[in-house]
């Protein structure tokens, strides 16, 4: 993030820190449970359930070749 935003890795956490201090927060996951909650990021989906959807689609796409039941 802090690359994103052309500062220091040490600039940033203070920044992170300094919105924490002021939030009443006392955790980095605390902090993004609270940008989800307030609209300020979106969350997505997590990584085994998109995984498990590729894999689904790919499985329909492609059928195992090795799989005789079809």
């Amino acid at each position: 993030m802090a690359s994103l935003l052309d500062l220091s890795v040490k600039t940033a956490e203070t920044h992170r820190s300094n919105i924490m201090s002021k939030l009443g927060l006392h955790s980095v996951s605390e902090l993004v449970l609270y940008a989800v909650r307030n609209n300020i990021v979106q969350a997505l989906e997590s990584p085994s359930h998109a995984e498990n959807a590729s894999n689904q689609l790919a499985a329909q796409k492609d059928p195992d070749p090795t799989d005789v039941t079809h």
